[in-house]
């Protein structure tokens, strides 16, 4: 390593007290240095448009290139404060659609191509068809409200012991002809608050009261007798989802059915405690230019 290349890593190290930072830039460092391909054994004194194409030529990952980015930005900057990097920020702009992009395709291939919408729902219906009605609730509350695995560990209440109920649990409060599902333990909790949906549909009132809890007794229960940990929650509910996809694979084709439907997708959101900007950023720049979100 030359004396202009031990300089500017130490200054590059010397920026940020951060240990895994330091860690980061030494190594996105050690690989852009590795191409040979910089002017004056300089990242600083290289041309911003060849630093793009040296980028381009290490990684076609839009994540990669983002932390190399970052690097040479930091670089330059701790050079002169006033260094013209337009071009790289232009670049940067371009790669967060590229991110976007990419990070859409990844989670698209988690969804397996057997799985569909419609199966979906099927599969909730037979699931009733077959008094499975543990399943058909869990799969149900996914279905309809793009619930998370935390969500459906909940108690079944009966609404005389209603007062019962506390801040820090979720329920599903029996009524004659409706359900109050009610949530306090869920992801996004401290952001949305307690969350509370009415639900009037005969069918699914007609299998909670069939499942035969007692009163106070929650829906998913061990082989033990207990409610699993919120370690054990995941693979436990993933076993008994349709496909065994799991909360985040059905979550996925549920926006997938309403991407074009801003009624839908702002239940959704209202719904799962998660912003329609987090529920949109699973997809392209097209897809958002070509729907009327």
């Amino acid at each position: 390593m030359s004396n202009s290349e031990n300089l500017e890593l130490k200054n590059l190290l010397a920026s940020n007290q951060n240990a895994n930072t330091k860690k980061t830039y030494q190594t996105s460092y050690n690989k852009l240095m590795k191409t040979g391909k910089f002017d004056n054994t300089s990242i600083t004194n290289t041309d911003n448009l060849k630093l793009i194409e040296i980028i381009n030529d290490i990684s076609t990952n839009p994540n990669n290139r983002k932390t190399y980015l970052t690097t040479i930005i930091k670089l330059k900057r701790l050079a002169d404060p006033n260094a013209d990097i337009l071009a790289l920020e232009h670049f940067r702009t371009q790669n967060k659609t590229d991110t976007l992009q990419f990070n859409k395709d990844k989670k698209s291939a988690t969804v397996s191509d057997g799985l569909t919408f419609q199966g979906f729902q099927e599969y909730v219906a037979q699931l009733l068809n077959r008094e499975e009605y543990m399943k058909y609730i869990v799969n149900y509350l996914m279905l309809h409200f793009g619930v998370r695995n935390k969500d459906t560990d909940l108690v079944i209440v009966y609404s005389k012991s209603k007062n019962s109920i506390t801040k820090d649990d979720n329920y599903l409060v029996v009524y004659k002809t409706k359900i109050e599902y009610i949530r306090n333990k869920y992801k996004t909790y401290n952001i949305y608050g307690e969350k509370k949906i009415t639900i009037t549909d005969k069918k699914f009132i007609n299998a909670v009261n069939n499942l035969g809890r007692e009163n106070l007794q929650p829906l998913l229960i061990t082989g033990k007798g207990t409610r699993y940990t919120e370690k054990s929650l995941p693979e436990a509910l993933k076993r008994i989802t349709y496909a065994n996809a799991g909360e985040g694979r059905l979550f996925k084709l549920l926006v997938d059915e309403y991407k074009f439907n801003t009624q839908k997708l702002t239940e959704l959101s209202n719904s799962r405690g998660t912003s329609l900007a987090e529920i949109m950023s699973s997809y392209t720049t097209a897809d958002l230019t070509n729907n009327e979100l």
